[in-house]
């Protein structure tokens, strides 16, 4: 019996940055493409901490949003949605001063813009008046943000919310990716 020949993947691997490989890899793992005869397609819809080194998974982020939801007001979560979802990642805070800030200095590899479908501890921002806004999924288009539902509170919200209620203009989501660790 003759095993199929592999044939080549459909994209170059050596012109990808190091974390993008690795979330290549890692959509790839245990397929076969060549003994199926059906092309592959790269996992980028689901949350992955592929490439950067955060020290929370993205369903350890979830537990974390989700066990800090609080309608009292607390100092530390007013106007602090950056450093929030930074807490949730196992972060001391982001790394960046800004929701925005954060946004930009995400790379491209890592970004979502304009999806709305943000699977479970995706990261969803906003360009607002001001800093901008970051909130965490926590899957079927719920969310988990401060501020929504009164200053210093941490409920769950919605991407439609956020527009409507603050006049935001919603960006795209991304993965996990921190200024923090690089």
């Amino acid at each position: 019996m003759s095993l199929p020949s592999a044939r080549p993947l459909p994209v170059k691997v050596a012109a990808l940055t190091a974390g993008a490989a690795l979330a290549l890899v890692t959509a790839f793992a245990g397929t076969s493409s060549a003994a199926t005869g059906a092309e592959v397609t790269p996992l980028t819809d689901a949350c992955s901490i592929a490439g950067t080194g955060d020290p929370h998974t993205c369903a350890q982020a979830v537990t974390w949003a989700k066990n800090h939801i609080t309608t009292t007001y607390h100092a530390e979560y007013y106007n602090a949605c950056d450093h929030i979802v930074g807490l949730a990642y196992g972060f001391p805070h982001s790394g960046s001063v800004t929701a925005i800030a954060h946004w930009r200095a995400i790379p491209g590899s890592f970004k979502h813009a304009g999806d709305r479908s943000v699977p479970a501890g995706g990261l969803a921002f906003f360009s607002t008046s001001s800093s901008g806004h970051v909130m965490i999924s926590i899957g079927s288009g719920e969310f988990v943000s401060n501020d929504i539902h009164g200053n210093g509170t941490y409920t769950k919200t919605t991407i439609g919310e956020i527009e409507s209620k603050w006049g935001a203009s919603y960006l795209g989501w991304a993965q996990p990716w921190f200024q923090y660790n690089h």
